[in-house]
């Protein structure tokens, strides 16, 4: 995705070396080179990423699925993308003492701030409702991380608010 090869064309240049779990190998051309491993990987297998983590410096979980409009019978698997992917990296990450972890989530999880600025400490009331149910998966998400977090995982998060791209 946008952010995903961002951030691995920007490890690759400073010369880190990056193992890249991709859907689709093929498909990601666009960050392929002499210091970029792509690994097929559906994440669905918190032991089969935990083995791709084993060395690793750090992490940077950064997939996900955005649509919207999507139907009621989509939404099981865009659960599963958002919110079931978070549980098994970080699960993956504990087991494999993976020392540094960033997550990107997204300032939308916030939701409707009715115009006021808020930082990260604050909370939306879930009650309120969500826009959409990628809205809805990206919080819950986001929970898992700061989850994680209170457990001891040495996470950060980040939240970037816009992305634009082709």
């Amino acid at each position: 995705g946008f952010i995903g090869g961002s951030i691995v064309r920007q490890l690759v240049a400073r010369g880190d070396h990056v193992v890249a779990l991709v859907r689709d190998p093929a498909k990601a051309s666009a960050i392929a080179g002499p210091n970029v491993d792509l690994v097929a990987s559906d994440l669905s297998d918190a032991a089969a990423i935990a083995a791709n983590l084993a060395g690793a410096d750090g992490l940077i979980h950064a997939a996900g699925s955005y649509r919207v409009g999507i139907t009621e019978a989509d939404r099981p698997a865009m659960w599963d993308a958002n919110v079931g992917t978070t549980e098994r990296v970080l699960e993956a990450a504990r087991m494999a003492g993976t020392p540094r972890i960033a997550y990107v989530s997204t300032v939308g999880i916030f939701g409707d701030t009715h115009g006021r600025e808020v930082d990260e400490t604050y909370r939306r009331d879930p009650a309120d409702g969500f826009l959409s149910i990628y809205d809805e998966t990206k919080f819950r998400a986001h929970e898992v991380a700061e989850a994680a977090i209170a457990e001891g995982l040495p996470v950060v998060i980040a939240q970037p608010g816009q992305v634009y791209g082709p």
